[in-house]
């Protein structure tokens, strides 16, 4: 979406370089934001407002407030101590979901240092998860909440994990395979 309203993104893959960048808000006239800040979600929604492409293609379904105030309860109740919340995003996303509200992973990298650099991983402190009403693996989940709950406790996992991946976050990505083998069994059977 940032390439869509011609914004540069800098991507820093050093550990130090969120510490850095931190301190640093702008930049030869420019000022710098994380993309996954709310103040960017933000800027890049009255882009999109601005634009018109509020769900460009009409085909997707859309779930209601209803809806979504019923799958973001489910969710919540079902995702255990990893989330203290679910919410509808009002960022123009093109995920299903994503992890806000948390720690750094330069900072988890930092404490891991400092717990003495143990293969342990480090336990994630409650993030909050908003979810795109408008994609079509949310709706999609809301329809089989309904018809095989288990399935969807598996898929809402695993929409976690994924966003938990995005951030940086999940030190062991292996955890979920287990997971992710079984939800290929239900979709292939």
């Amino acid at each position: 979406p940032f390439k869509k309203h011609n914004i540069n993104v800098m991507f820093l893959h050093h550990p130090l370089d969120e510490f850095v960048m931190g301190r640093l808000s702008e930049f030869n006239g420019k000022r710098l934001i994380s993309v996954d800040s709310k103040e960017a979600g933000e800027a890049l929604k009255k882009l999109s407002d601005e634009a018109g492409e509020e769900a460009a293609d009409s085909s997707k379904t859309v779930l209601t407030k209803e809806e979504t105030d019923e799958l973001t309860a489910w969710m919540r109740d079902n995702m255990g101590m990893q989330v203290k919340d679910v919410k509808v995003s009002d960022r123009y996303m093109t995920y299903p979901a994503i992890v806000v509200d948390f720690e750094s992973p330069a900072v988890r990298r930092m404490m891991k240092m400092m717990a003495g650099n143990t293969d342990e991983p480090m336990p994630l402190s409650p993030c909050t998860v908003e979810i795109n009403p408008r994609d079509p693996v949310i709706s999609g989940l809301f329809a089989l909440k309904g018809k095989d709950e288990e399935l969807a406790r598996k898929v809402a996992m695993q929409l976690l994990d994924n966003a938990l991946i995005a951030a940086g976050l999940l030190d062991n990505p292996q955890s979920m395979l287990k997971r992710l083998n079984e939800i290929l069994a239900a979709t292939v059977n």
